[in-house]
């Protein structure tokens, strides 16, 4: 149908065989009939077939001289009156700004309604309200706006059923949300809103857009809604037997739903743009919808608060996601480094500006510092603050810290007094371990110092080591404190345990071996050092650790000097560094921050690229995932030794629905122990077991704050 030719033809195909059935074929454009339109028109044809007499049909121009005569100042008072507060972005997100949705995918659905439970509501006006909802949730707001398509055959305007002709409108739908508010009157409240438009349903998209900046942003929607009446069976005599209608979609938006009501189901055709959304996507929606309306029907009495938006599938879907996660690793983390004594005691294990130390030399000297500290008062769950510049006597001190019973707890050189003090404080310090070069700035931290370096084999000479150690260090024993920054309230120090943390490291063993040499950069008060250093050793790899200089202006020179080829930095870091001036990288993990793509084009090509992230308290590498060029840089990835959780952002007692923004929960054996002296943090942090959570479970999970999808 091309321009000047006319708007509606008509043929009749016969078929070459006598016994096949002929076919009327229309050809119409969609400008001068609605969908109710085509029963109308084949019920004259086949009247005309059989030789009836067709009566003259309401004329459309009567419908038109409506719309013109209607009250335009009320239609605007209204519709300023309605989208006045609209303020949010779309819901789904174009690609561009400028970027024009063309549906190009369609996915089918039927929904079987239960009976009713109250007659008072329309299906119509539980689509509108289940949709609101939905779009809300994937938008994370308390308000929704979306398009629907109405019908005016309910105006005023006689003989407006039996009309042929476009008689109906699009209009802008706001829902707004009360969690607390009585799923029966926000029923009302969308049925009481679709009466009192009926009478300016036709100012027109364009007419509204220019009403005031609300109404414009609300005219941008990018769902649309078209609620219908199944399509009409035709008489068993009609001599037109059946008739299909193309399903051709025209609209603009993203993702438009045709919903087809009959007595007992909703038959549903979304249409939608497979460069904004996939057809998993639009499944996964379909069947959270269908959720949603069965909840409405079913209990008009319960708040939308209790309403459940995670659908069957979809938590039959994440139960299979997260089906395992491994046990609890029931090791001590200075046992598992002493493995690879007896495994490979003359391999390198920390290769340092100053000095190198084997596994058989590191075991040696860090029994010496157990032993001393065993002989100076230190045992089981004493916390052992740390005080180091660069040095691989900090790898010495904390071993043998753990050895002795101990956890440690790193202290950061270049902090203020007050930070020290409240941390030595805080963990009821005895005993310290620094370099000599720290000493001068403990004089009445703790009772009493002991300082190891060069010397250090010297000064403990007289100390006798008895092996094994006279200690009992079980895997639930402290390993390590790490403290918070503090940046959004009081400082937090929380205790990791040696079987929580050696859970996480073997879970990693894909990820770290025996050839890997690793680059020590973050601070030791940064809890990415524990898994450059301890996971590192775990595997047998080599610990390598630049000097203060060499980390804050030359890391680059220290890369090739060391021959490093496994490094954790952060995407701001690492775009100040050229990839060719490290050629021996080869596994470079991005954590701390979002990445970005031009960073992930940049270093891609020259190395094994990892976006990490993880908490602290869930042992820092919760999750991972390797990039290429084209990845999402905001994709965390899958689980590693843990399972990820994402929950409703206001109750975590449920599950968010697939593909809507929750809380990030992590369950697993890798979680800490609890935050020191805040028992109230601890609570609130670390939740007991959700009814949700399978019961052979475990038994508590960490909320991590963060929103994720």
């Amino acid at each position: 149908m091309g321009m000047g030719d006319a708007l509606a033809r008509h043929a009749i195909v016969h078929s070459n065989s006598h016994t096949a059935p002929s076919y009327y074929v229309l050809t119409i454009h969609h400008a001068i009939y609605d969908g109710l339109s085509l029963p109308i028109l084949l019920q004259d044809l086949n009247h005309a077939l059989r030789g009836a007499a067709i009566g003259p049909r309401p004329q459309f121009n009567s419908f038109i001289r409506y719309i013109l005569a209607s009250n335009r100042e009320d239609a605007q008072q209204f519709w300023k009156s309605e989208l006045s507060t609209v303020g949010l972005a779309s819901f789904p997100a174009l690609p561009l700004e400028t970027y024009s949705p063309l549906a190009n995918a369609h996915f089918c659905h039927r929904i079987d309604l239960q009976p009713k439970t109250s007659s008072d509501f329309t299906i119509a006006t539980l689509l509108k309200a289940a949709w609101g909802l939905l779009q809300a949730r994937y938008n994370d707001s308390p308000q929704a706006v979306f398009g629907c398509a109405v019908s005016g055959r309910i105006s005023p305007v006689p003989g407006v059923q039996d009309m042929v002709g476009p008689v109906l409108a699009t209009v802008p739908v706001k829902v707004d949300l009360d969690q607390q508010q009585s799923v029966q009157d926000f029923l009302r409240r969308i049925q009481d809103q679709y009466v009192a438009m009926i009478p300016f349903q036709d100012y027109g998209l364009q007419n509204i857009a220019r009403l005031c900046s609300g109404a414009s942003a609300a005219c941008n929607f990018q769902t649309l809604l078209v609620i219908q009446p199944a399509d009409s069976q035709l008489p068993e005599d009609a001599l037109i037997k059946s008739f299909s209608a193309p399903r051709a979609n025209f609209t603009t938006v993203a993702l438009s739903l045709e919903c087809s009501l009959s007595a007992e189901s909703i038959h549903l055709r979304c249409h939608f743009d497979n460069a904004i959304l996939t057809q998993p996507q639009v499944q996964r929606m379909v069947h959270q919808f269908e959720h949603l309306v069965l909840q409405l029907n079913r209990d008009p009495q319960s708040r939308l608060s209790d309403l459940d938006l995670i659908s069957p599938q979809d938590m039959s879907d994440v139960l299979r996601w997260n089906e395992s996660i491994p046990h609890v690793a029931q090791h001590c983390v200075h046992h598992l480094i002493e493995k690879q004594n007896v495994r490979q005691p003359s391999a390198p294990a920390v290769c340092s500006w100053d000095g190198d130390l084997t596994y058989a030399q590191l075991h040696h000297s860090s029994s010496k510092l157990a032993a001393h500290l065993l002989d100076i008062g230190i045992g089981t769950e004493d916390i052992v603050p740390i005080c180091f510049e660069k040095s691989m006597w900090a790898i010495v001190a904390m071993l043998g810290i753990m050895k002795a019973g101990g956890a440690f707890v790193a202290l950061d050189p270049d902090a203020p007094y007050s930070r020290l003090f409240m941390v030595t404080r805080e963990v009821g310090a005895r005993v310290m371990v620094c370099s000599k070069e720290q000493l001068r700035r403990f004089p009445d931290l703790v009772d009493r110092t002991v300082t190891i370096g060069p010397c250090f084999d010297t000064f403990v000479t007289n100390t006798p080591i008895q092996v094994p150690l006279p200690v009992a260090v079980t895997p639930t024993g402290a390993a390590y404190v790490i403290f918070t920054s503090g940046s959004t309230g009081t400082p937090k120090g929380f205790v990791m345990e040696h079987q929580a943390f050696c859970t996480s490291a073997l879970a990693h063993k894909e990820g770290l071996q025996m050839k890997n040499r690793v680059l020590q950069f973050a601070s030791y008060t940064f809890d990415v050092s524990i898994v450059e250093i301890l996971s590192t050793l775990i595997h047998g790899g080599c610990v390598c650790v630049p000097s203060e200089e060499e980390r804050r202006g030359h890391i680059a020179e220290a890369i090739a000097r060391m021959k490093t080829n496994w490094a954790v930095l952060t995407p701001s870091f690492l775009g100040t560094l050229d990839p060719n001036s490290v050629p021996s990288l080869e596994v470079l993990c991005l954590a701390g921050e979002t990445t970005s793509a031009t960073l992930i084009e940049k270093w891609a090509p020259h190395v094994q690229l990892v976006n990490g992230y993880g908490p602290s308290e869930c042992c820092v590498a919760t999750s991972n995932r390797n990039v290429i060029i084209g990845s999402n840089p905001r994709n965390i990835g899958v689980a590693v030794g843990a399972a990820c959780w994402v929950a409703d952002l206001d109750n975590h007692h449920r599950l968010s629905p697939v593909g809507c923004v929750g809380e990030l929960l992590i369950e697993g054996h890798m979680l800490a122990r609890h935050y020191l002296n805040q028992a109230e943090k601890t609570a609130e942090a670390f939740i007991p077991r959700p009814a949700w959570l399978p019961w052979n479970r475990c038994d508590r999970l960490y909320r991590t704050g963060d929103l994720v999808q």
